[in-house]
C-alpha cells in the first residue's frame, strides 16, 4: 500500500504487488549475464501482472581492480539514491578497490528518458564512514549536475548521512540536498533487527529530474512549485528471516510557489526474499 499526490495536492492510495526474479549464468571464470523479470499489478485497478524483463547487461572482470557492464544494469548515485536509484542503459567501467573506486559510465538512464548521459563517480570507504563525489552531464544542454554525499556511523547503532546536488546548466543553479539520522540496522537474516531513521529534504526547480529510491517522494511538486522541502520518516523491521517490513511517511510538505495544499503520505510495505 502506498500514496502519491494527484493533482490537486490531495493523497491518493495505491495497492501493488511486485515480483522480481534475477538469473544469473556464468559464462566464465571472468565473465556473467544476468536478467531480472519484474511482474507487477494493481490489486485496485487491474486484473493481471504485466511480466517484463527490466534488466539484463553483461558483466566482465578484467584483472582484481577494472570490470565493464554493458547493458541495461542497476545503478545508485549518492549515498542515499535520492537522486538517482534506476536502471542505466549504457556501459559502465569500474577501477578500485573496496576502499576507493572510481566509476564512469555513458548511455542513458532510464527513469529520464532517451537523453544521451555521462557520469563519473568518485567513492571511498573508512571504516564507518562512506564519500562520494559525482558528475552527471545531460547532452543538448538539459542539465550539469555536481553532487557529493556523506554516510557516517556514529558508534555501532547511530549513523548520519546526506546527499548535495546541483544543477549548473540551469539559470540560479537549483539545489537539491538532504540530511538524516538513523538508529539500528536490520539483517534478513535475523529476527527482530530494526531500523529508525528521520530526513529533511529540500530541492529546487531544476535539480531533480526521476528515479528516487523512496516509496513516498514530495519531488514531483517541483513540477508546479520552485521549490519544496520536508519530512521524511523511515522504519524497517525483520519480522522472520527473510522477511521485512517497511514503511515510509512524509510529512509537514511546504511548496514554495504553488498555492496547492499537500497531503502527508505514507507506504507499508511487505518485503520476501528468496
Amino acid at each position: 500500500w502506498g500514496q502519491y499526490h494527484k493533482a490537486d495536492g490531495k493523497a491518493e492510495d495505491v495497492y501493488k504487488g511486485r515480483m522480481r526474479i534475477k538469473a544469473k549464468a556464468q559464462v566464465n571464470d571472468s565473465t556473467y549475464v544476468q536478467g531480472r523479470f519484474k511482474g507487477q499489478f494493481d490489486f485496485k485497478n487491474a486484473d493481471s501482472a504485466n511480466v517484463v524483463m527490466d534488466q539484463i547487461f553483461v558483466h566482465h572482470q578484467f584483472g582484481d581492480n577494472f570490470d565493464v557492464t554493458l547493458g541495461r544494469a542497476p545503478l545508485t548515485l549518492g549515498q542515499t539514491g535520492i537522486f538517482y536509484d534506476d536502471n542505466f542503459n549504457g556501459v559502465q567501467a569500474t577501477l578500485g578497490t573496496k576502499e576507493v573506486s572510481l566509476q564512469a559510465g555513458y548511455g542513458r538512464m532510464q527513469a529520464w528518458g532517451n537523453d544521451e548521459t555521462v557520469f563519473a563517480r568518485l567513492s571511498g570507504n573508512a571504516g564507518s564512514v562512506g564519500l562520494s563525489a559525482e558528475y552527471i552531464d545531460v547532452a543538448h544542454d538539459k542539465a550539469e549536475f555536481w553532487g557529493a554525499g556523506l554516510s557516517a556511523g556514529l558508534g555501532d547503532v547511530v549513523d548520519v548521512f546526506g546527499d548535495y546536488y546541483q544543477n549548473r546548466q540551469v539559470k540560479g543553479h537549483p539545489q537539491l540536498w538532504t540530511a538524516g539520522l538513523g538508529f539500528g540496522q536490520t539483517s534478513m537474516k535475523k529476527p527482530g533487527s530494526f531500523r529508525l531513521a528521520g530526513q529533511y529534504i529540500k530541492a529546487e526547480k531544476g535539480s531533480f529530474i526521476d528515479g528516487t529510491t523512496y516509496m513516498v517522494s514530495a519531488l514531483g511538486a517541483l513540477e508546479k512549485a520552485d521549490e519544496v522541502k520536508y519530512w521524511l520518516a523511515s522504519a524497517d523491521v525483520v519480522l522472520a528471516k527473510n522477511v521485512r517490513l517497511h514503511g515510509e511517511y512524509a510529512f509537514d510538505i511546504d511548496a514554495k510557489g504553488d498555492k496547492t495544499d499537500y497531503d502527508n503520505i505514507a507506504s507499508v510495505g511487505l518485503n520476501y526474499v528468496f
